[in-house]
């Protein structure tokens, strides 16, 4: 017996007197006893024995707590301590993080733990947390792999460390639930163009809802474009979202214009509402596509009917307006003669140009070869004189150039 107490007391003692266990010793100590040695025991005492094995028995649990303590100094111990993702609520999606703390329980320095997850006791998600974590701190881990949280209900979420060896595997695991709440949904589609109106529907019946122009209604119909949003809430839930679409809303044309007549053209401006491609009739066969024709002249006297027709997406408009023409002169209608002499010419050439007097002209003779040898822009009169003496004897062709045309005749020059 003496033996063996003092084999317990000195071991007691040097753990003691051991600086790096200077922690553990107050623990152990404080949690059975501070009397490390006991006076010597009268052994014809008769409560001797009892003493002596209450005080055998204080010094093995102390030695048990230093020997267990002394082991989880150096051994290897890791665990959930929290979980901080997904947060239970509105909105949870198909691919939600998962977010733990993992805390070093142990005594020595941790790297590359394996972690892993579950949901609801489906397949266990493991990877390989490629942190340095010292004794008694943690580190805030986010799984690359995502989880699906979007159908509404209660998700039973069990997070733990895989670490092997591990000291203490009842501090591996933390089981977290997730309530996932019933959330409304994005149904409004991509912006809408349509033609005079357009009904809008926020779906999710039986949630309440408030648009952005008073409506508390499921549905709405709108004859005007904007962007139109709407907040959309669950009763039970609490949960709501806000969704919005942009709306174009386009009308059928309203064709119109505005005719002014000058001489023998017209001016036509286009004032249609909500336009579109436009097709042009003047009345006399001659017809144009496009929005603004440039002023129109008329070939004869008379009354004609000018229509125009504007079609869309939304429909067609026809608008006619009817105009009279008087200041269409005969020689409008009587193309223009050239007569040339004498011919051939010696030093003068006389040009009668009939249905062109008073117009602007140009006037231009070349040889037999293309050159052009003369021109001039003229005033038209009942007889042109052109000195043709500078000019050798050949064969020219005279050109007369104005707005309705090009007139040729050829003549030759010859001294007499």
């Amino acid at each position: 017996m003496f033996l063996q107490k003092l084999i317990i007391e000195t071991f007691i003692y040097l753990l003691l007197i051991s600086p790096s266990n200077n922690l553990l010793s107050q623990y152990c100590v404080s949690v059975y006893g501070n009397q490390f040695f006991e006076p010597s025991i009268d052994v014809n005492n008769k409560e001797s024995g009892s003493h002596e094995t209450k005080t055998m028995n204080k010094r093995f649990n102390i030695v048990s707590c230093l020997i267990e303590s002394s082991i989880l100094e150096i051994a290897s111990d890791a665990g959930v301590s929290s979980i901080s993702e997904p947060v239970s609520g509105c909105g949870l999606g198909t691919e939600e993080s998962i977010g733990i703390f993992i805390h070093n329980y142990g005594g020595s320095e941790l790297s590359s733990i394996p972690v892993a997850y579950k949901i609801n006791g489906d397949d266990e998600i493991t990877e390989i947390a490629e942190v340095i974590i010292e004794p008694d701190e943690e580190y805030f881990y986010v799984f690359t792999t995502t989880a699906n949280f979007s159908e509404p209900g209660e998700y039973l979420l069990e997070a733990y460390s895989l670490l092997s060896p591990d000291f203490d595997n009842s501090n591996d695991t933390l089981i977290y639930t997730v309530n996932s709440l019933i959330t409304p949904e994005h149904i409004l589609a991509e912006d809408i163009h349509a033609c005079h109106s357009a009904i809008l529907d926020a779906g999710n019946t039986g949630s309440t809802y408030l648009w952005n122009i008073g409506e508390t209604s499921q549905t709405i119909e709108t004859h005007a474009s904007g962007i139109f949003s709407v907040v959309i809430a669950n009763p039970k839930s609490g949960c709501s979202i806000t969704d919005s679409i942009s709306v174009t809303i386009n009308n059928a044309p309203e064709a119109s214009f505005i005719s002014v007549v000058t001489g023998s053209g017209v001016t036509l401006t286009n004032t249609t509402i909500n336009t579109g491609s436009c097709a042009w009739d003047f009345g006399d066969g001659s017809v144009s596509t496009e929005n603004d024709p440039p002023i129109y002249t008329y070939s004869e006297n008379g009354t004609y009917t000018i229509t125009l027709t504007v079609m869309n997406e939304c429909g067609t408009s026809v608008y006619s307006d009817e105009i009279v023409i008087t200041d269409v002169s005969i020689s409008d209608n009587i193309p223009a003669t050239i007569k040339l002499y004498p011919n051939p010419a010696g030093e003068i050439l006389i040009v009668e140009l009939d249905n062109l007097i008073g117009e602007t002209a140009i006037l231009e003779f070349s040889n037999i070869t293309g050159e052009i040898i003369f021109r001039t822009e003229v005033i038209v009169y009942a007889k042109t004189l052109i000195d043709v003496s500078p000019f050798p004897d050949d064969i020219y062709e005279f050109t007369i150039k104005y707005d309705a045309g090009t007139i040729s005749q050829k003549f030759l020059i010859m001294e007499n």
